[in-house]
């Protein structure tokens, strides 16, 4: 599966913010049925884990063998806001840890 979904990351404070916001919500809301937070790794999902709630920001393990931008899998870990930014590491070939920025 290829998703070529437009997100917007960060967006907070920046010039049309309420529309990029609604982009992020329409296009979570779109694909949030392809998330998986259970134990079992599901080929065709995102499959999400939480490791970490920091000061100032939240860690996900995500495997996942969907092609999509990285922007799309910061958007789909944090419920479709990331209004403050990301950052994502590739650990595998289909596995990321994408730290969210809540602060």
């Amino acid at each position: 599966m290829v998703i070529n979904e437009k997100v917007y990351t960060p967006w907070a404070f920046t010039e049309n913010e309420c529309e990029k916001q609604e982009t992020n919500i329409r296009v979570y809301n779109k694909y949030k049925h392809l998330i998986n937070e259970e134990k079992e790794i599901k080929s065709g999902f995102i499959n999400i884990r939480k490791c970490d709630n920091l000061y100032g920001r939240n860690e996900y393990t995500v495997v996942t063998d969907i092609q999509c931008p990285t922007s799309f899998l910061a958007v789909m870990c944090d419920n479709g806001n990331a209004c403050f930014g990301y950052s994502l590491e590739r650990r595998f070939n289909d596995t990321y840890v994408v730290t969210i920025f809540t602060d």
